[in-house]
């Protein structure tokens, strides 16, 4: 006898099987499909910071662009300085003497650039120096301030009397010298 409710009971089964893989595939794909949408989200986010990272780096280079221009600016001008003055180291000093020179006058001296250049280039180093001849006379031997001052500023003329007296209170604000009596004398001794 023939059923015709069996076909639809066969074909029921392949039906059934035929509709699970069918929503099995779509699953898949609607795995794979929200998958590509995030790894897309993901893409964004990085392109747009990478796009504000590339603008921060181009101002910071355009920055770093404009100091590098002001300091050569500086530059330029500190060259320009340093040559004004190698050729005229105190231009706004005016020197006056009064009384006669000493010794002959044998005519006008001239000073070679050299000599002069070497002058410009000591000048700026000059107190440190008339320090350590200070420094060195008191640790030598027994001298008095006006002992000293006589080697100094008379006989080496390293430097004028108030000068002198201005780098002793110097010397004598960071203790490395001091005063103390020895046989009734003032003397000068290194700290």
């Amino acid at each position: 006898m023939w059923n015709p409710l069996r076909v639809f009971f066969e074909h029921d089964y392949r039906w059934n099987e035929l509709d699970k893989t069918l929503t099995d595939a779509f699953e898949k794909v609607k795995a794979e499909r929200s998958l590509v949408f995030s790894w897309l989200n993901y893409f964004r986010k990085k392109d747009n910071e990478n796009e504000k990272l590339q603008q921060k780096v181009q101002y910071a280079l355009g920055k770093h662009d404009a100091e590098i221009d002001a300091i050569k600016n500086e530059i330029k001008g500190l060259k320009e300085a340093v040559k004004s003055a190698k050729i005229s180291p105190f231009p706004d000093q005016i020197r006056t003497k009064s009384g006669l020179e000493s010794g002959l006058v044998s005519g006008p001296k001239f000073q070679g650039g050299f000599v002069n250049r070497i002058v410009a280039m000591v000048r700026p180093q000059r107190k440190e120096f008339v320090m350590q001849k200070i420094l060195d006379m008191v640790e030598k031997g027994a001298y008095t301030t006006k002992q000293v001052e006589t080697v100094i500023v008379r006989e080496k003329g390293l430097c004028g009397r108030t000068a002198f007296y201005d780098y002793m209170k110097e010397l004598k604000y960071q203790n490395l010298v001091r005063t103390a009596q020895k046989k009734g004398r003032k003397i000068l001794i290194s700290e």
